[in-house]
């Protein structure tokens, strides 16, 4: 099975890579930074460069995988403030995109990895950005596909 694996070098993505390594998977890890992909990955783990931001390379990243696992989010709130990966762009549009780009592809499965929370509008998370909004609005996005997903809270 071919998994493409966005936000591998994530916290959360590291966490599944390690999973999913040595059990027959062929996966592809997603990152953004290539040097922090060549000093995080072994090398028997292929990767490609796509920041979650530019949505025109999601077709290429999907075409010919049987599954997504979706674990990127956006950066801290250092990050959101100076204009970074803001929770719209990653949570939300990125998710929205790649699921679309699954689903014309014929991906058979697509998991998400959310946060508990997302429909709680006082939750903290929502003071800053309204980060689970947009969460739980990438969530919808996914479920309006004809794709096979499972969503991780």
């Amino acid at each position: 099975m071919k998994i493409l694996l966005a936000g591998a070098t994530g916290r959360t993505g590291m966490r599944i890579l390690n999973r999913l390594s040595g059990q027959g998977y062929e996966v592809t890890a997603l990152v953004r930074n290539p040097g922090k992909a060549r000093s995080m990955l072994t090398p028997d783990i292929p990767h490609r460069v796509q920041d979650l931001r530019d949505y025109s390379g999601f077709d290429g990243a999907v075409q010919g995988m049987d599954a997504v696992i979706f674990a990127a989010g956006s950066t801290g709130f250092g990050e959101y403030w100076s204009g970074g990966n803001q929770p719209q762009h990653i949570d939300y549009e990125a998710v929205r995109q790649m699921a679309i780009a699954a689903d014309n592809h014929g991906v058979k499965k697509f998991i998400l990895v959310s946060s508990m929370g997302v429909r709680n509008p006082l939750h903290f998370l929502n003071l800053f950005g309204r980060v689970l909004h947009w969460k739980n609005k990438g969530e919808a996005a996914l479920r309006a596909t004809h794709l096979n997903y499972s969503i991780i809270r």
